[in-house]
């Protein structure tokens, strides 16, 4: 019996805490150069839409702001910083899958700097949340700038974590400060799962409350059913 009890108040004290989602407000930079060729671009493009769509991997409580960025020479915002639950999703999508690659050279430093204004001055943007900038590219700084002096100054200025997922042989990530995250995949073939772990990890997925409820249900039921054995062995 006591161990029943032990597991209610666990559950008691658990449960809060599943459904309570950290605030995240990410910044989404996705190398659009001409040093990605246009079926790769559209790999990349497409993994962006399968991983984002998926409820379990990006949030649609409001927990989690998204913006978008495309990056070559020049830097152009796709989507504006904006709370994702279930009516703004599909407009985060359309927005990914309305993207057309630019081509020309890489201004990583550039997306850093575009995403750390607006993650530190939108409206959108929540003093209480974590200020992720995410960089996906197959490459390398090709225009002045520097990407590790953007980054480190993002960092001074507010910014929590400045991430990199690096495609290929070509991919430099030594650029992303101490204590962000990297990730490096081989090929835009495998892309997506990399992709889908990274946002994962930024945007604090866990397994949905639905199943975690039912996981301490089960729980108390089985330790419940082992209790009534007990006494009526006992009886």
């Amino acid at each position: 019996m006591r161990r029943l009890v032990a597991f209610i108040v666990a559950a008691v004290i658990l449960i809060p805490l599943a459904a309570q989602a950290a605030l995240v407000d990410l910044a989404l930079c996705i190398d659009g150069s001409g040093s990605i060729s246009s079926s790769n671009f559209n790999l990349q493009k497409d993994a962006y839409v399968s991983v984002l769509n998926n409820a379990s991997v990006l949030p649609r409580d409001g927990s989690v702001a998204v913006a978008v960025y495309l990056f070559s020479a020049d830097v152009i915002q796709v989507y504006d910083l904006t709370v994702i639950d279930n009516t703004t999703i599909s407009g985060l999508i359309s927005a990914i899958n309305g993207m057309t690659q630019t081509g020309g050279l890489t201004d990583i430093a550039g997306a850093i700097d575009a995403a750390r204004d607006e993650l530190l001055s939108d409206p959108d943007g929540r003093s209480a949340a974590d200020k992720i900038i995410d960089v996906s590219t197959d490459g390398i700084q090709t225009v002045p700038g520097d990407p590790a002096a953007a980054a480190t100054n993002a960092i001074a200025l507010g910014i929590d974590y400045v991430n990199g997922l690096g495609i290929g042989p070509g991919a430099n990530l030594s650029w992303v400060p101490t204590g962000s995250n990297k990730w490096m995949v081989d090929s835009f073939d495998d892309f997506e799962d990399t992709l889908e772990d990274k946002i994962v990890t930024e945007t604090g997925g866990v397994i949905p409350e639905p199943a975690t409820l039912l996981l301490l249900g089960s729980g108390l039921l089985g330790l419940g059913g082992l209790s009534f054995r007990k006494r009526k062995q006992k009886a």
